[in-house]
């Protein structure tokens, strides 16, 4: 299969789709600062695809389109923060001295 944009993003919603079937239910994750700070590296790297695709919106006049991707990085911004900050509070909690 050759790998191009669509299909790159096909396997990633493919993998979140599994990953969110794994999670679903009552199940427990001792540690899950490794996994969130995995979800976080995704959510960057899925913002960064958003930044790409509003400048090529922007170099094909796409003003509108433009906006609402640039839109759409700055929610996936703030949800990295949101995940840094998620990572930080287990990490204080599972810290001997609290």
């Amino acid at each position: 299969m050759q790998r191009t944009p669509l299909t790159l993003a096909n396997h990633t919603f493919e993998a979140a789709t599994q990953l969110a079937l794994l999670l679903s239910g009552d199940v427990r994750i001792p540690d899950p600062g490794p996994l969130l700070a995995a979800l976080r590296a995704t959510d960057l790297m899925l913002a960064r695809s958003y930044k790409e695709l509003a400048d090529a919106a922007d170099g094909a006049g796409q003003d509108d389109a433009a906006a609402e991707l640039r839109a759409a990085l700055a929610y996936h911004a703030e949800a990295a923060n949101a995940v840094a900050r998620a990572i930080q509070a287990f990490r204080a909690a599972r810290r001997p001295d609290r």
